[in-house]
């Protein structure tokens, strides 16, 4: 059996991303992102290295790319606000390119020691927003390649309606090497074939080199995935019950592969094609990639501890959002409270004033109350305006 590197992505509570996972005991090691300078919100890429592996961290926004040694300890971190909803990461011509699914870009990256990393465009596609969803990236026979969904139907927005993905080979002038597969994701190198997962549907698609072995069907929508000379591994996400992207609940079929599964692996055997089914949702609901691990360090941590370790951090964060919604309803008060204020002077705008002074005094930018507090100056701003060009 092998040692695996996993990346959870929008992973809860806060740090909880990345983890060092033994498929034959199923003990699993949190990766300590404590020395990072902002809260990790997910991971998603890893890309082995001769000294370790990186990892693309989420931030609230933007993303950092962080350089682990081979007792997968934090050697640095840089941060790449240009790279919006980081995904894959592959080591192309000596240097790390990390795909910006949020602007349709792929960014290659110089970082030298002792600096900040900068990030450069190495290819874009319609860039601005997130209208392709390209994710994975993958170096197969002196080549690179990239996935990507391809657009969303008329008038939809889910990107369940994106049917048409697409690989293509950016060495070769960007060229269409494979179409129509539903949500590709995670492209791997099994011996001499490159692949593709085909997400919604559970398959792993053989994409370019011999294509001669066949792939049993998959149970959920998989992502990630990694081999070994002896198993494949596919990591399976639970389907998401609420857009990340639209912030409203999802409505549309599930993937015709999804099953019961939860979160996990599938570890299928070379030799038999029979598949195992590794439950990992005790630690996250989304898995993004996948790594085999040539690390020798054995994993000291039982399972269960990995367990309660994030448990209790779930635990202060929820303490922590308890009170943040404490103090949400107090500002709500204070904004009704001003709104009454408002009517009863009766178009006395001084006053209208001191009432928005006091809403500005402590209120959190990150909450919907400050979008009406914007609002409310935008409209005494524009009374007190119209009153001058009357007068």
């Amino acid at each position: 059996m092998a040692q695996l590197l996993l990346s959870f992505c929008y992973s809860r509570p806060l740090g909880y991303a990345l983890a060092r996972y033994d498929t034959e005991s199923e003990a699993l090691e949190w990766i300590d992102l404590g020395a990072t300078p902002f809260p990790v919100h997910g991971a998603t890429g890893i890309c082995l290295t001769e000294q370790g592996f990186y990892a693309a961290l989420h931030l609230s926004q933007g993303t950092m790319l962080a350089d682990f040694d081979m007792d997968c300890r934090l050697r640095r971190v840089g941060v790449l606000p240009q790279i919006l909803d980081a995904h894959s990461i592959v080591i192309w011509k000596g240097a790390p390119l990390i795909v910006g699914t949020g602007t349709n870009q792929v960014f290659s990256v110089d970082w030298p020691s002792g600096q900040e990393p900068a990030a450069r465009v190495f290819f874009e596609l319609e860039p601005g927003a997130d209208t392709l969803h390209m994710n994975s990236l993958q170096v197969f026979d002196g080549h690179l390649y990239l996935s990507m969904f391809g657009r969303k139907s008329a008038g939809e927005l889910s990107w369940k309606s994106a049917r048409d993905g697409k690989i293509v080979k950016l060495s070769e002038d960007s060229q269409v090497v494979a179409s129509g597969i539903y949500h590709p994701h995670g492209m791997f190198v099994d011996r001499d074939t490159l692949c593709s997962l085909d997400s919604m549907n559970g398959a792993i698609v053989p994409i370019d080199g011999a294509i001669a072995d066949r792939y049993p069907p998959l149970l959920g929508y998989i992502r990630g995935a990694a081999c070994d000379a002896e198993n494949i591994y596919v990591g399976v996400s639970i389907p998401r019950a609420f857009s990340k992207s639209r912030g409203c609940a999802e409505t549309a079929a599930q993937p015709t592969g999804c099953g019961t599964n939860g979160c996990g692996l599938h570890l299928i055997e070379r030799a038999s094609r029979q598949t195992k089914w590794l439950d990992l949702s005790p630690f996250g609901a989304e898995l993004y990639d996948i790594a085999v691990w040539p690390g020798t360090t054995p994993i000291s941590c039982p399972r269960e501890q990995a367990m309660v370790s994030r448990l209790h951090a779930m635990n202060l964060e929820s303490a922590s959002l308890s009170a943040t919604w404490t103090r949400l309803q107090d500002e709500r008060k204070t904004i009704i409270e001003a709104i009454n204020d408002l009517i009863a002077v009766d178009h006395d705008y001084r006053a209208a004033g001191r009432i928005l002074e006091r809403l500005s005094t402590g209120a959190d930018p990150d909450f919907p109350e400050s979008k009406l507090l914007h609002t409310l100056r935008q409209l005494c701003q524009l009374a007190m305006a119209n009153e001058r060009t009357a007068a």
